[in-house]
């Protein structure tokens, strides 16, 4: 099947969306290819990734067949719009992570929103999956604390909320 990976870069109207979504399902390596294109192209553009995070979370029985590949693909992208659709996918439901997909992420979280220069939709979700998974390595509570400590104030209610939350979590542990 000749597949325009073009046809990712711009949006499409909710019915052409779908039809995408019928092909991603019924050709899984369609899907893989698309999951490529989206990480050398996300310099270019976000929506690649807009159209992978709609259809993994409406779809979870693929997002479990590709969640490595989606988790792994945080480490290649520097685009901030791409990272949060990629993290939206991992907070949006309670996901039970192995230990080495945890420990990725965790350390990917903790860089994230510790950066001052991070987009706050990034740093808010990399604080949220840091909240749910840090009672897994209690030991990294202390470090957590100093560095939500040290963090300059931000203007997101978003990211101040997140931040309570955290410490309240780092509190318990």
């Amino acid at each position: 099947m000749g597949f325009d990976y073009d046809i990712l870069k711009t949006r499409q109207y909710w019915k052409q969306e779908e039809l995408l979504y019928d092909i991603w399902k019924e050709h899984p390596d369609i899907l893989a290819e698309s999951i490529d294109f989206a990480i050398k192209n996300e310099a270019e553009s976000f929506i690649p990734f807009w159209y992978l995070d709609h259809f993994f979370y409406k779809h979870e029985a693929f997002y479990k067949q590709w969640e490595d590949v989606w988790i792994w693909s945080l480490e290649k992208l520097s685009n901030s719009s791409c990272k949060r659709s990629v993290l939206r996918v991992l907070t949006k439901k309670k996901r039970n992570f192995n230990e080495e997909q945890a420990g990725f992420l965790l350390d990917f979280c903790i860089r994230h929103f510790s950066n001052p220069f991070e987009e706050i939709a990034v740093v808010a979700h990399c604080m949220k999956i840091t909240e749910y998974l840090l009672p897994r390595y209690p030991e990294l509570a202390r470090e957590v604390q100093l560095i939500l400590e040290d963090l300059p104030p931000k203007d997101s209610a978003g990211v101040r909320l997140r931040t309570k939350q955290l410490l309240q979590v780092v509190n318990r542990l």
